[in-house]
């Protein structure tokens, strides 16, 4: 499974993705600069299943892209933008301290 979501931060790299086995209990993040190099990560990941954020800018051009070459489900959601909020309730913690980076850098 890949989610996509854009959210803009200093960095640059506004489109994130995260993916993950479940069966096997990996997961990762990555953010990109462009959509083109979105696109190109998407394509040689090839998921079974892509959930797109449902205010993502670009998200007509990016799942036709995905059907055009690939067969997988595609699927729209509202994704958190107060990422920090959500994250502290769904993990009933005080603080993201231990996250570091990726929380800073907004994934």
């Amino acid at each position: 499974m890949l989610a996509v979501s854009f959210e803009p931060v200093k960095s640059g790299h506004n489109f994130h993705i995260a993916w993950g086995d479940f069966a096997l209990g990996e997961y990762a993040t990555k953010s990109f600069a462009s959509i083109e190099d979105l696109q190109k990560f998407i394509l040689i990941v090839n998921p079974v299943e892509v959930i797109v954020d449902i205010e993502f800018p670009n998200k007509d051009e990016l799942t036709k892209l995905i059907k055009q070459y690939q067969n997988c489900l595609i699927s729209l959601a509202d994704v958190p933008h107060r990422y920090e909020e959500y994250l502290l309730e769904q993990c009933k913690i005080q603080t993201l301290a231990s996250y570091g980076k990726a929380v800073e850098e907004g994934r």
